[in-house]
């Protein structure tokens, strides 16, 4: 998504039209975006981060534009961390998943309990 901040323009030629790229439309650019993944947003927080010490180091640190990046930083840097822990989760679920077949006899003879990672889904999932 954040790839879809230059627009398609209408005006008959097809040529593209740009869309400004304030740290508001990339923070709502982020916020929006459904498919993305904590090592891509890591990666744009490292690029973003640079910027801002350069800006930082040019003496532009309170600058409208520098705060408004600093906000959208922070929300790159929280949706990071959220997706950490959901792709952490997801990945103990499926390897749990995946080993249904030699804990269904053991649990239904109650000589085992079930794995921790496939309790409390529901709980997890309204967390976040």
């Amino acid at each position: 998504a954040i790839q879809s901040l230059v627009a398609q323009g209408a005006g008959g030629g097809g040529e593209p039209a740009q869309v400004p790229l304030e740290a508001d439309s990339l923070m709502y650019t982020v916020l929006r975006d459904l498919k993305d993944s904590s090592a891509h947003l890591s990666m744009l927080d490292g690029i973003m981060s640079i910027a801002l010490r350069a800006a930082d180091d040019a003496g532009g640190k309170r600058h409208a534009t520098s705060v408004v990046s600093d906000r959208a930083l922070a929300v790159v840097q929280r949706k990071a961390q959220l997706l950490r822990e959901v792709e952490a989760r997801t990945a103990s679920f499926r390897a749990a998943h995946a080993q249904r077949e030699e804990l269904l006899p053991m649990l239904v003879a109650d000589t085992q309990q079930p794995p921790a990672e496939l309790s409390g889904v529901r709980r997890f999932l309204a967390r976040y």
